[in-house]
């Protein structure tokens, strides 16, 4: 199954290292897929004209048919779970996913030893509960 995400991420990110970085694995696990991938004939490694020590990922026809039939039958497994649900739930149910894959915005200024000085600290309760051992949120 991962080898399905890591040929599904190959057109996107097309260097093992991006691939790692994008689907959260550990570099020497892609390794070892984009291995079996190239043993399959399902990808290939082509030399970086940019950067001759780099190798660049790209899907093999053969590949991007094994990707579209996998995306296909995984669209259709989830067609056949969500067809449970009812309209209502379906809709709060993207509504939800759009949330939890917007990126963050908040940002904290990291706060400075004159910040404290001046009784500027905006989390001084979090720290506290921290350090107590307290649970915060």
């Amino acid at each position: 199954m991962k080898e399905f995400f890591v040929l599904a991420e190959v057109t996107a990110s097309p260097y093992p290292a991006e691939i790692a970085a994008a689907l959260l694995l550990p570099k020497a696990s892609v390794t070892l897929y984009v291995r079996n991938l190239v043993a399959k004939g399902l990808i290939r490694r082509e030399i970086d004209d940019a950067d001759l020590r780099r190798h660049r990922l790209a899907l093999t026809p053969a590949g991007e048919q094994a990707r579209d039939r996998a995306l296909a039958a995984l669209a259709a497994e989830y067609d056949r779970r969500l067809a449970r649900i009812t309209p209502q739930d379906r809709t709060e149910l993207q509504a939800s996913f759009r949330k939890c894959s917007r990126p963050l915005r908040t940002r904290r200024r990291a706060v400075t030893p004159a910040d404290r000085a001046k009784g500027r600290d905006p989390t001084p309760g979090v720290r506290r509960a921290c350090r107590s051992g307290a649970r915060t949120g």
